[in-house]
């Protein structure tokens, strides 16, 4: 992008992290809002110590404009 072009790999909103996670087996869910957040931790985290497999939890966070690498 900085010599103008397209990178060639996807951008992160166009790749969906849970969808691969649940391809590849493994437990995943998304969440978007603070509420499906605390809803899905409260679900999730009392499980964590008697869990065989891994648990993916995909949250989306608005992007920031300032962020610099």
């Amino acid at each position: 992008e900085a010599r103008g072009g397209k990178p060639p790999w996807p951008a992160f909103d166009q790749v969906s992290l849970s969808v691969l996670a649940a391809g590849l087996g493994c437990a995943s869910r998304r969440v978007s809002s603070h509420e499906d957040l605390a809803a899905a931790l409260d679900e999730i985290v009392p499980t964590l110590r008697g869990r065989t497999e891994p648990v993916l939890l995909d949250v989306a966070v608005a992007p920031d404009p300032e962020f610099r690498p």
